[in-house]
């Protein structure tokens, strides 16, 4: 069975994200750039990594975040896949003698440190959307893995067994219960968290596809009176994460600016400050997980179980049945993408990529959750910006186009049914 959060874990999730709160409130407070109110530039994150991994510290294998560092990274090698994500303008590659397809590219780290920088290759800038396929052997016909992601199969199971023999079993049945409970809490907290309603409070505006630049900017004004200038700010901050703060203060004002902006047709809600933060503060914790699972064995796989509802003792065996889906956090993630605005959306696409889309078992359990929404998704897609390329049908490309992915989806979970694609 799937160990279940306490309500004491909980609590003490809630009360680390409040202290990062309100340690992140007051560096924005005390900023000399406040105006702007780009609340993310000033997040805490502290106390709230503190609470993920307590289990190492109690358990003697750490004692403070650098050791736990290098605690995770002991006995684990990094992953034979690659998966980093392009972002916008960043060199891709494609090796025309040994790709599969012209889906089949490489970032710039695994091309220069592999043998298709002597081939016969194409380089361009990224738009944004896709991932290194390095490692993966059914995207290349010959040398799959730079020499950076080449380890045998063997030698990976070896040290993946040594890895989770040498920690105790309370202690990662410990993180990876933390693991689920920061997960739930992130989707109560990008939907609603319960919080006091006192104290200051935020406006947020959200994303539309709908509205020109000089429309929103004039619904910015008329609700804050602000300059044209700051305007065009805060519109360039929502164009590129999804949403943007403009305002702090009192609930009342923010809800005057609400009752402005919302009759235009545009989105916004007025929320306390406290909670926004939280917001900025989960999707930081996550940005810094990225790497560590990407550089740990055991974190990746107890992420990997966590976001998809194993048991750790089905994660440490590494066998796990497929047949039918279970309640988990990966449920919600995917029924819940129309309601995340963009920066919300890529912190779940990043943590796909440095999970779930780099191990083999998982990526099969994770394009079978993908399966069973891909309709809702796809529609849902349809009623957004066309091009945002943190939205997750954007994983179509890395999951369908797989063939080991597309034969299982077919043989096992009827892929080709008519009933799937109302």
């Amino acid at each position: 069975a799937v160990p279940q959060p306490c309500s004491t874990m909980t609590s003490e999730l809630h009360a680390a994200l409040k202290l990062d709160a309100a340690a992140a409130i007051s560096r924005w407070t005390d900023s000399s750039t406040k105006n702007n109110l780009h609340l993310n530039e000033h997040v805490v994150t502290t106390k709230t990594l503190e609470w993920i991994f307590q289990d190492l510290v109690t358990g003697g294998l750490a004692d403070s975040f650098d050791s736990v560092v290098a605690a995770l990274n002991a006995h684990s090698a990094p992953p034979t896949r690659c998966g980093t994500t392009f972002g916008e303008n960043d060199a891709v590659y494609h090796c025309r003698d040994c790709a599969v397809d012209g889906t089949c590219v490489l970032c710039h780290d695994c091309f220069q440190n592999s043998v298709h920088k002597t081939h016969n290759y194409t380089m361009h800038m990224s738009g944004g959307g896709g991932a290194c396929d390095c490692g993966d052997p059914e995207a290349w016909n010959e040398s799959p893995s730079c020499s950076l992601h080449r380890v045998e199969a063997t030698d990976l199971a070896q040290q993946l067994q040594a890895a989770f023999a040498a920690w105790p079993h309370r202690v990662l049945d410990g993180l990876m219960t933390r693991l689920r409970q920061l997960l739930e809490m992130t989707l109560r907290a990008i939907h609603s968290l319960d919080l006091p309603a006192t104290g200051r409070y935020t406006t947020v505006l959200y994303n539309d596809e709908s509205h020109t630049f000089d429309e929103v900017i004039g619904a910015l004004r008329a609700a804050t009176g602000c300059t044209t200038g700051m305007a065009r700010l805060w519109a360039n901050y929502v164009d590129t994460d999804g949403r943007a703060v403009i305002m702090v203060n009192r609930s009342t004002e923010c809800q005057q600016a609400v009752a402005i902006i919302n009759p235009s047709d545009l989105t916004s809600v007025a929320q306390p400050l406290e909670r926004t933060m939280i917001q900025e503060i989960l999707i930081a914790v996550f940005t810094t997980l990225g790497p560590l699972c990407k550089s740990s064995d055991v974190l990746r796989h107890l992420l990997c179980g966590a976001v998809l509802g194993l048991s750790l003792d089905e994660v440490v065996a590494g066998e796990f049945s497929m047949v039918t889906l279970r309640e988990a956090p990966m449920t919600a993630i995917l029924s819940q993408q129309m309601g995340l605005w963009k920066a919300s959306r890529s912190l779940y696409r990043g943590l796909f990529f440095s999970t779930v889309m780099v191990e083999p078992r998982y990526k099969e359990l994770f394009a079978v959750y993908f399966l069973e929404h891909y309709a809702q998704l796809h529609k849902e897609r349809t009623e957004i910006d066309e091009h945002d390329d943190e939205y997750i049908t954007q994983l179509s490309v890395q999951l369908l186009t797989t063939p080991s992915v597309a034969e299982y989806l077919v043989k096992h979970h009827d892929a080709y049914s008519i009933n799937r694609y109302p």
